[in-house]
């Protein structure tokens, strides 16, 4: 049951934001009114964590990167070749392969530094796909929203929270945004256990009409329950927003909101 505090923190975030409302609620000052849920479009069917994820982060962007950009930029041949092979040899988690195929390219296109990113990312060499986009920077390479997507999973992946809200505030200057973009920047702000990021992007993500999902809202309680002191009130908070929106929690959700009680006191966990 969602403690009466939690409610009036979300009723306070409904009006001044989800990060005011979070220092209000960490201040122990949150005044007591009704609830406006967030912006939301109509959910649709629930998938398993992982799919989704994929979806809306490496495997959408590769597909964008190869597509829709690729148009935009008029590839060459041989240009289509490269991404078609690091295409495959990431698949196949053949790191070797995608240095030989990458290290000798010398042009400007983003969706080939972007290929070159998610083959890494899918190799589990994160630190190398670090060098290959901070290579995009020395060579003034012009990044698209998965550009920077993957950027921040990398950086991520090799704990550089400065990096990453260096690509996130670049990126958003640009104008650039969708719920992949956020769930990657979610999904980094989980693993440095900033609570303040995970519920600054979902206040963005709201001014910005760009629906978050059960992913997101996820990503934002595992931040709460990986910090130092995990704060069972912000993620009832997470929970019970999501909730009013239309959305479903899944296994994942009530993990990691389990997981953030376990500091709390006895008569919080009825």
């Amino acid at each position: 049951m969602v403690s009466q505090h939690a409610r009036c923190f979300v009723s306070f975030a409904s009006r001044v934001g989800f990060v005011a409302g979070l220092v209000a609620l960490l201040l122990g000052d949150v005044p007591s009114t009704g609830f406006a849920p967030p912006r939301r479009q109509q959910s649709s069917k629930q998938k398993p964590l992982s799919r989704v994820r994929d979806e809306k982060g490496t495997a959408k962007h590769l597909i964008a990167a190869t597509s829709k950009f690729g148009r935009r930029e008029s590839l060459q041949p041989g240009e289509k070749r490269i991404i078609s092979l690091l295409t495959d040899v990431g698949k196949t988690r053949d790191w070797p392969s995608a240095m030989h195929v990458f290290s000798n390219y010398l042009g400007p296109r983003d969706s080939i530094y972007t290929a070159a990113l998610t083959a890494a990312y899918r190799c589990e060499q994160y630190m190398e796909g670090t060098k290959i986009f901070r290579r995009m920077y020395e060579a003034s390479v012009n990044k698209s929203l998965p550009t920077y997507t993957m950027g921040i999973k990398l950086f991520a992946k090799v704990n550089d929270p400065d990096m990453v809200r260096k690509i996130w505030e670049e990126a958003l200057h640009h104008g650039m945004l969708d719920e992949g973009f956020c769930a990657a920047r979610m999904d980094a702000a989980a693993e440095e256990a900033n609570i303040t990021a995970a519920v600054e992007v979902l206040d963005i993500m709201n001014d910005r009409m760009c629906s978050p999902d059960t992913i997101h809202f996820s990503s934002a309680i595992q931040a709460a329950k990986k910090s130092d002191k995990p704060s069972y009130s912000v993620a009832m908070f997470l929970l019970n927003t999501m909730m009013k929106a239309g959305l479903q929690p899944d296994v994942v959700t009530f993990t990691n909101v389990i997981g953030a009680h376990r500091n709390a006191p006895l008569d919080k966990l009825r």
